[in-house]
């Protein structure tokens, strides 16, 4: 393989690790946003 080719399949799967990432923090954004409001309760 080239070193361009290679170089190139890397920043491909670089770019695809972005997918479930950003899944996880659209999924998890609820979660946060219960426990932010429960921590803030309890500081009153």
């Amino acid at each position: 393989m080239s070193n361009d080719l290679v170089w190139e399949l890397t920043d491909a799967f670089n770019y695809l690790m972005v997918i479930p990432n950003a899944l996880a923090l659209f999924a998890l954004t609820g979660m946060v946003k219960t426990s932010l409001s429960e921590v803030e309760k309890k500081k009153k």
